[in-house]
């Protein structure tokens, strides 16, 4: 038996456009709710003023008694944004529905950049928030890893980066002794310092991996033992511990300085700049 979805689809011209004060409105009938999730809001709100809020088949839903069970964190981003967004609506629902809402999977930035026909797309994506967080300044001010990053930041970057960010994956998946750190931090690193020299970040790193100098305070044989020893402690470093580590030992190596250790950037210090000369 064939199935036309047309005879019963919902269309983009049944949507309703919610403006921040519509949304201060529908907002009265939230009770009963769960608790708000204010860096969700702020991350929908950032979106929807870049103009990347767009229609899904997602709605905010009501249920049979007028309660708001569905799009709370949505209508405050509304107000916070000051953006009118165009979303489906849907009424007279089971209250116990709320019960069983949003427990699928959510789409990760790595299923946008697949879905833009890009291979290694996790990799890929993986690299492009680290860059991003580099570049914006985010890994500057805190020991984290920036604010999460959205499926159209992620394809947008790799439409104008993959080319550089696959060959940076392919350098790094050509380094197995440097350990500790994964292959799409290191991939950014490699991306970044080679802005700054692209033959020297290349010699850099493979010193670091194959210990081709083995003088006493060699940056790069630092550099590697101090990742060996992340490795064989199981430190839990994060990106811009690693970052300030390598730019730290990039530095010195281009300078023809000896280090004697390496320490990772403590949260609220900033990160060394990769030494451009």
């Amino acid at each position: 038996m064939s199935f036309d979805p047309t005879v019963f689809a919902i269309t983009p011209d049944m949507a309703v456009t919610v403006t921040p004060e519509l949304a201060a409105a529908w907002l009265e009938r939230n009770t009963g709710n769960r608790s708000l999730k204010p860096a969700k809001i702020a991350e929908y709100a950032e979106a929807m003023q870049r103009g990347e809020w767009d229609l899904t088949g997602e709605g905010v839903r009501f249920s049979s008694s007028g309660r708001l069970i569905d799009g709370q964190n949505r209508l405050h981003a509304v107000i916070r944004s000051g953006v009118s967004i165009r979303t489906f609506v849907f009424v007279g629902l089971a209250d116990a529905a709320q019960m069983v809402m949003d427990s699928g999977t959510k789409r990760t930035p790595g299923d946008a950049l697949q879905f833009a026909g890009y291979k290694s797309a996790n990799h890929l994506a993986a690299v492009a928030r680290s860059v991003i967080a580099y570049d914006t300044g985010a890994l500057r001010a805190t020991a984290g890893g920036g604010k999460p990053l959205t499926g159209p930041q992620a394809v947008a970057w790799a439409n104008e980066n993959h080319e550089d960010a696959y060959s940076a994956l392919a350098l790094a998946r050509e380094l197995p002794r440097i350990k500790s750190i994964s292959t799409s931090m290191l991939a950014a690193a490699i991306l970044i310092l080679r802005r700054v020299d692209s033959e020297e970040a290349d010699l850099f790193f493979k010193e670091v991996n194959e210990r081709l100098v083995t003088s006493v305070g060699s940056p790069a044989l630092v550099l590697s033992d101090r990742l060996d020893k992340a490795e064989a402690n199981r430190e839990t470093l994060r990106l811009s511990h690693y970052l300030c580590m390598i730019f730290r030992a990039w530095n010195a190596w281009r300078m023809g300085d000896t280090i004697q250790r390496l320490q990772a950037v403590k949260a609220g210090r900033a990160l060394p700049i990769p030494d451009p000369f």
